[in-house]
């Protein structure tokens, strides 16, 4: 992709599971009563959970300092995307679906917020990895277009409804082509 320079960026943070958990629960007393049985499991939620404030941290003060930072609940559709010519979906897999099907044609770049515990297969990039791509105005990647896709939903009683335009994760592939 020839240079680019965004002038208006926003992040999407999504929360972690831990914040989530927290929030379900009350406190933190209560959330380790609920996993008193799986220490292992709450051991593993805090640890993503640090990795993933980290990142957060790394984005706001290395990659995007003049950036716009909203979680996920406050990107929505009253969000003023047309103010922006830069979406960065900063979580996993199904957050980065989430964002997607809501900016149209603006830029979306996905970075994963833990690959330590996510594959983040529709990510491109860790962090890290987009301060450097960020550094050379984007000169070293290549921009893709993605299909959207429209479906209706027709109900028995005839009513029909229209989703709105969104990304799949799900991937066809002939594996024995002829």
């Amino acid at each position: 992709m020839p240079k680019h320079t965004y002038k208006r960026v926003i992040v999407v943070f999504k929360r972690t599971k831990y914040e989530l958990d927290l929030e379900t629960y009350g406190s933190l007393e209560a959330y380790k009563l609920v996993t008193k049985h799986k220490e292992d499991v709450f051991l593993r939620t805090y640890a993503s959970h640090e990795r993933q404030i980290l990142s957060r941290d790394y984005l706001r003060k290395n990659v995007f300092p003049s950036a716009d930072f909203v979680f996920r609940e406050d990107f929505d559709n009253n969000t003023h995307l047309h103010d922006y010519d830069l979406v960065v979906s900063h979580g996993g897999d199904n957050h980065f679906t989430y964002v997607a099907h809501q900016i149209g044609r603006t830029h979306l770049i996905g970075c994963n917020s833990d690959p330590l515990s996510s594959v983040g297969a529709l990510l491109g990039f860790t962090a890290e990895e987009l301060e450097q791509v960020v550094q050379n105005d984007f000169s070293t990647t290549e921009l893709e277009e993605w299909s959207l896709i429209l479906t209706e939903i027709e109900y028995p009683d005839g009513i029909k409804i229209q989703t709105v335009p969104a990304i799949c994760e799900v991937s066809l592939r002939n594996n024995s082509p002829d």
